[in-house]
């Protein structure tokens, strides 16, 4: 489903176009964020348009949210959109050398990102910077296991702005080397049945896998099929069949 999978990509940033499933799953990751930020100094990075940090502002009621991309497109497009205040802002900024002090936040989200990068450690040493030491990082990112069956984490994922994906203990490891103490949530949960039959497909070519699964939210979409978009606390086990893992990751 090549016109399919170029939507996604293309549209990954914002979240408000596209198929309706990555409009669902993009919502509800910053829907889930909510119950984090009352109250709270809040980073939103990479933050894209800027919808989900206008939310982290308007319904999450934050003391202060600061939108940050490396785009200066999206940046521009978010302050045009929903504008600034005391409270709310935007800025152009890299996530591997954010441009705060020490000890500055209580939240940080960081949605749909660490897939994106070269040097993993640099991003995570980062957000340990800046987040005070009771805050909390809040991580989401595409399971290998659905997202790319077959593919070996050193191997090139099929959506081609993607360094790398991780299965659930890879991301849990990663992360706590940081961050002690993780809990894990998930989103469109996947039957086991169907996740084994995708990574039992034949690698017709590397991405074929992949492309079956493409091919298959498309019908699961027509035909109301489609697995719940909202984040919900996993097992171990069940985050296997997810096809985002999401994770609430802190310090102390």
């Amino acid at each position: 489903m090549p016109n399919i999978l170029d939507q996604v990509i293309t549209t990954e940033r914002a979240g408000t176009c596209g198929p309706p499933w990555v409009q669902r799953q993009h919502r509800s990751r910053y829907r889930w964020a909510i119950q984090y930020v009352s109250g709270q100094v809040v980073l939103d990075a990479a933050c894209g348009l800027g919808y989900g940090t206008h939310m982290l502002y308007h319904q999450g009621g934050a003391a202060r949210v600061v939108g940050l991309d490396c785009s200066e497109e999206a940046i521009d497009h978010a302050r045009s959109t929903y504008g600034e205040n005391e409270r709310l802002s935007f800025q152009l900024g890299d996530v591997l050398n954010l441009p705060f002090g020490d000890n500055r936040f209580d939240v940080y989200v960081s949605f749909e990102n660490i897939e994106h990068l070269g040097d993993v450690p640099q991003y995570l040493a980062e957000a340990k910077r800046v987040l005070k030491p009771e805050g909390v990082f809040l991580v989401s990112t595409p399971n290998r296991r659905v997202t790319n069956p077959r593919l070996r984490r050193d191997q090139k994922p099929f959506n081609p702005y993607h360094v790398r994906e991780y299965q659930p203990e890879e991301l849990l490891t990663e992360l706590s080397a940081f961050f002690p103490k993780c809990e894990l949530f998930a989103i469109s949960l996947f039957s086991e049945r169907y996740v084994r039959y995708l990574n039992s497909l034949p690698r017709l070519t590397r991405h074929f896998p992949a492309r079956v699964h493409q091919a298959t939210k498309v019908f699961c979409e027509l035909f109301r099929l489609f697995p719940s978009c909202e984040v919900q606390p996993v097992s171990s086990d069940d985050a296997l069949r997810a096809e985002y893992l999401v994770v609430a990751a802190r310090q102390i």
